[in-house]
């Protein structure tokens, strides 16, 4: 290059700075926080006018905001800025998602300082200040304080975030936060002095600290914590052009406003204070378990992909970690259920779940939180136990849709092995069957003012020699089918038959041997009565079809004379079994193992057409049976629910299903 060339290269470089960035001696000299400016009062006021407030529209200001929290902030895509604050657990987390509507920001630190750090870093990233929405995962005072940042933001949370923040205010009001504070900080500095300097561990309880106390000064100080302009019960969605984010309602856990919040395009779940990646699950007196699985078991399951977890503390959590913590919440709902249900107290129940030994999988989990000062596992157990009493129809389950479920799972359906049950017309019994060594026989649960008792050996059961019986829809007679010795001092037979037991004020009557034809000691069993009396029943009796067929018995005064086998097309070569007959006789569901089945056995239907016959059984399909054996089959009285017991997780459960999965098979000419 010569040295014309260079000396029109140095000009034009020169002639840029002095017109386009033009030096203004006028130009005040700014020292200090906020640009030098004088805080305003209670009355608002211009912000550096002339500098930065002039005719001018600025929008929202940003600038450096001191604070001793460090940020780290991980763009886990084009859309979704996971902003990780400190080292210590106790620090908050925030998700900032930006949308073609506007910037999206879920929870906002503990202080104002923060959320203008935080908005600052937002902007950075970004590149724009279109702040659309602030959502709180749930009203946590180390999640609202910086919402000030974000003025412009409509703020969105459950319902009960604003009954929460309402009773903070009143209670800040009432107690001397700094005295109620001093235990905790004073524990905090007595772990800090016992721990080597530059310690991880150090470090950490410094953040802690440092948390708690300035917390402390702003609570003792009375800073406000802006409340939710649009809040909902249940779920709402925001559509927001290319991005959609769910929000889901938990039912308390850490609070009365945990939510869940799903973005599927991105694939990411932010799951709040309900899982933390350093501590187990909380469970309060008002958690509803069953609710946290249904809406985390999609994205366990597979069924809805997930590639981030974001909690509101700590690291990211990965699918596996989310997975052992619902392992962990149906195995000690469930099992303390039973326990408490099969008699257990509660500390023989605590005894079953020591932490260390039932779940040593989980050891690395802390089951303390700088929050609570006692054991968290423990509290769990407690507050499972309070919620073991069972109320309301169907012992209180959350009825099931069109897709099979455990009926009550750890309550009724255990490790055990239990099939065969049947409510009463009136909803005030529960029957059913299970067999284990020390808990043999048919079951009996009784519904008084409401609450349901827990499980107990039926006065007629003979215990373990009992297998299937059956309610008369009137509740006052059941059919057992029994191995009991005949006559007293009697041996135990060596197949079933058919006994019955009426019923007589709150007491039942000692089961009677039915007569012949009924009875042939030749496996009669799984008996079914309909309304106008007529039993239906399984047998091995000679003169079948196959090598198992289903017979019917009408009622004649009181007793029943002849026995029919059903024929074809119910019976074949096969094994026909465990019918159950609807009260109407409109339809009938049975076993069978018969060919072009899915599984060693699976339930049929057929329909009673108007001349009496049967139409052809028709395989209930694969959301019902497997490659494993389905039977004892039953329908509530109500016709809702389809009840029936698989083998497919290696024991006996009862499963429950929608009754619609039957009415979907009727034949239009029928309907």
């Amino acid at each position: 290059m010569n040295l014309k060339v260079l000396f029109l290269v140095l000009f034009a470089v020169l002639f840029f700075l002095i017109f386009l960035f033009p030096y203004e001696d006028d130009f005040p000299v700014l020292k200090g926080d906020y640009l030098g400016q004088k805080p305003p009062g209670l009355t608002p006021q211009i912000f550096a006018p002339g500098v930065i407030c002039d005719s001018h529209t600025q929008g929202y200001p940003s600038f450096t905001v001191e604070t001793k929290i460090t940020f780290r902030a991980d763009k886990l895509s084009d859309r979704v800025l996971f902003i990780k604050s400190g080292k210590s657990p106790v620090m908050s987390n925030m998700t900032a998602i930006a949308t073609s509507r506007g910037l999206v920001v879920i929870d906002a630190h503990y202080k104002p300082a923060c959320g203008h750090r935080i908005r600052q870093i937002i902007e950075e990233v970004f590149g724009r200040k279109d702040f659309t929405y602030l959502i709180y995962t749930h009203a946590g005072v180390d999640h609202m304080g910086g919402a000030v940042a974000f003025p412009e933001a409509v703020l969105i949370g459950h319902e009960n975030c604003i009954d929460r923040i309402d009773g903070l205010r009143e209670q800040l009001k009432s107690v001397d936060i700094r005295e109620a504070m001093k235990p905790r900080l004073t524990l905090i500095q007595d772990k800090l002095d016992a721990n080597p300097a530059d310690s991880a561990e150090k470090i950490k309880l410094e953040e802690a600290m440092l948390y708690w106390s300035e917390l402390t000064e702003l609570m003792a100080t009375g800073f406000e914590h802006p409340k939710p302009a649009l809040s909902f019960a249940d779920s709402m969605e925001l559509h927001l052009d290319d991005v959609h984010i769910k929000l889901c309602y938990c039912t308390p856990g850490y609070s009365e406003s945990d939510i869940l919040i799903h973005v599927p395009e991105e694939k990411l779940l932010v799951v709040g204070d309900i899982f933390n990646k350093d501590r187990i699950p909380l469970i309060s007196e008002k958690t509803d378990v069953r609710r946290w699985l249904d809406l985390f078991e999609p994205f366990a399951e597979g069924r809805e992909e997930i590639r981030y977890i974001i909690g509101a503390h700590d690291e990211l959590m990965t699918l596996s970690e989310l997975k052992v913590r619902l392992d962990y919440l149906k195995d000690l709902w469930g099992g303390v259920m039973a326990a408490r249900r099969e008699g257990m107290s509660l500390e023989e129940t605590k005894e079953l779940f020591v932490f260390a030994q039932r779940f040593p999988h989980l050891s690395h989990l802390s089951t303390r939180w700088v929050s609570w000062p006692h054991d968290l596992h423990e509290r769990n157990i407690e507050k499972i136990w309070e919620a073991a009493e069972l109320r309301g129809p169907y012992l209180g389950q959350k009825p099931p849709g069109m897709i099979p479920e455990v009926f009550a799972p750890g309550i009724i359906s255990t490790k055990a092995s239990e099939g065969c049950s049947y409510f009463s017309t009136d909803q005030k019994l529960f029957v059913f069957v299970r067999g284990r060594s020390d808990q043999n026989g048919i079951f009996i649960m009784e519904q008084r003012d409401g609450l349901w008792s827990k499980p107990r050996l039926a006065s007629f059961s003979a215990g373990k020699y009992d297998w299937d019986f059956a309610f008369a829809p009137d509740d006052k007679t059941i059919i057992v089918s029994s191995g009991r010795p005949i006559g007293k001092g009697g041996e135990p037979v060596r197949d079933y038959y058919l006994w019955k037991t009426k019923k007589a004020g709150d007491a039942w009557s000692e089961p009677v041997l039915l007569l012949p034809p009924v009875n042939t000691g030749q496996h009669d069993s799984y008996p079914c009565l309909t309304e106008d009396g007529t039993l239906y029943f399984f047998s091995n009796r000679d003169g079948g079809l196959g090598l198992g067929d289903i017979y019917k018995a009408s009622r004649v005064n009181g007793q029943y004379p002849e026995v029919e086998n059903l024929g074809a097309p119910i019976n074949s070569e096969y094994h026909e079994v465990d019918a159950f007959v609807v009260p109407d006789e409109s339809y009938m569901i049975f076993c069978s193992d018969r060919p072009g089945g899915l599984g060693k056995a699976d339930l049929y239907v057929t329909f009673r057409k108007n001349d009496g016959s049967w139409t052809k059984p028709l395989n209930l399909g694969e959301k019902i049976n497997s490659q494993y054996s389905e039977y004892i089959p039953s329908v509530s009285p109500d016709g809702k629910y389809f009840f029936f017991t698989t083998d497919k997780t290696g024991q006996r459960d009862i499963y429950w299903v929608d009754a619609k999965v039957i009415d979907d098979l009727k034949p239009d000419v029928l309907k």
